[in-house]
């Protein structure tokens, strides 16, 4: 399945490290033609996964602060529902 196009939502823990690798993330996904928004509000992570799942947004990657340090990321679908 072809991404272009597809909806992408990137939850973040609050610190600068995250922010910046959130930041970088969003611009490849952006110069792939992939529409992403970013979410760093201070809401919790399973607040903001729910309502990105009510409205249907295909892809969300989680970010936090073990996840940059590791450097590795999340990626969720709503069609398989898995990591």
């Amino acid at each position: 399945m072809s991404l272009c196009g597809q909806g992408f939502f990137i939850f973040l823990g609050g610190n600068k490290k995250c922010i910046d690798r959130a930041e970088e993330l969003k611009q490849k996904l952006h110069n792939l033609d992939i529409r992403v928004e970013l979410d760093s509000s201070s809401e919790r992570i399973g607040y903001k996964i729910r309502s990105s799942q009510f409205e249907k947004i295909p892809y969300m990657v989680i970010l936090g602060k073990r996840k940059v340090k590791n450097g590795v990321i999340s990626v969720r679908s709503i069609f398989t529902g898995s990591n």
